[in-house]
């Protein structure tokens, strides 16, 4: 049959006839697929869970056994299971893509999940080139240091310390690409607390948490990016009963070089406070506790 559409509504997979190897009729698929039953050519299928969130968010499974190579798939599937290529499948969903992230873990070993409150955060908006927009606006001298004391104060802090440490701390860190966020920084501590508000004035870019607020000496989520003239990867931890979350810590990553589930569509990663402190204590004591 030439015309085809007739099978687009059609789920089904290539027919054989019996004792030979020829292709009996000709099935379009349509929709996006997860191919398995790879443990008969001795590779290893995904994990039962996995294949649960795919199921669960639109994904169909097929046995990649009873495929031939021109079968005709309108969508997209997954040959070769890969957390590379379930991310991509799922980059315009987000809840998917996390209920993925925070199931597998930092190390994104599909066959080895490691649950965790992690998952990928961050600005968007072209934000490389957005971040130097900004950053002409703000020069690069003290009104930095300006900028975060107006914040501390913003969120009703008594105090506020910034110390320079020029220390290289342990690196049995996240990943080997933290690696060198282990080394020298500038630390700026206070004794308030990041609330939901400005955590979105931070990753809604451009936009700040404090813009209809006269009492409010900074603009929150704006001026905080000039820091980026110091870092190309700032991070925030936040402790206490009122922190935001029950306590959290972020790090912002616009060039996705150093945190691990940081990509173009959310550059950074961000996990509770207490799992942080738990599995990458050396990341933890980064942040000098004994000023706290």
């Amino acid at each position: 049959m030439d015309d085809l559409r007739l099978f687009e509504k059609l789920p089904l997979i290539p027919q054989y006839l019996s004792g030979s190897s020829q292709i009996d009729s000709f099935h379009i698929l349509q929709g996006h697929y997860i191919l398995t039953g790879y443990e008969k050519n001795g590779l290893r299928n995904l994990p039962e869970k996995i294949l649960n969130i795919l199921r669960a968010n639109g994904i169909t499974t097929l046995d990649w056994n009873e495929i031939v190579e021109n079968s005709y798939i309108i969508g997209k599937y997954i040959k070769l299971p890969a957390y590379e290529s379930i991310m991509e499948l799922f980059k315009n969903n987000t809840k998917a893509k996390q209920e993925i992230q925070t199931y597998v873990g930092l190390r994104r070993d599909l066959w080895l999940p490691q649950k965790t409150t992690a998952r990928s955060f961050g600005q968007k908006e072209l934000l490389v080139t957005r971040l130097k927009g900004i950053l002409t606006s703000y020069p690069r001298n003290h009104s930095i240091l300006k900028e975060m004391i107006q914040n501390a104060d913003d969120a009703g802090a008594h105090e506020i310390h910034i110390v320079y440490d020029m220390r290289h701390h342990k690196t049995q860190a996240i990943s080997d690409n933290w690696e060198p966020l282990q080394g020298p920084a500038l630390c700026i501590f206070n004794d308030a607390c990041f609330t939901e508000k400005d955590l979105e004035g931070i990753e809604q870019l451009g936009i700040g948490s404090k813009g209809g607020d006269r009492t409010k000496t900074g603009q929150f989520g704006i001026g905080f990016n000039s820091v980026y003239h110091l870092t190309d990867a700032p991070c925030i931890l936040s402790l206490g009963p009122d922190a935001a979350r029950g306590g959290f810590f972020w790090v912002l990553d616009p060039h996705c070089r150093y945190a691990p589930l940081a990509s173009d569509g959310d550059p950074g990663t961000c996990m509770d406070a207490t799992e942080l402190q738990s599995a990458y204590p050396d990341v933890f004591d980064t942040f000098l506790q004994c000023l706290s």
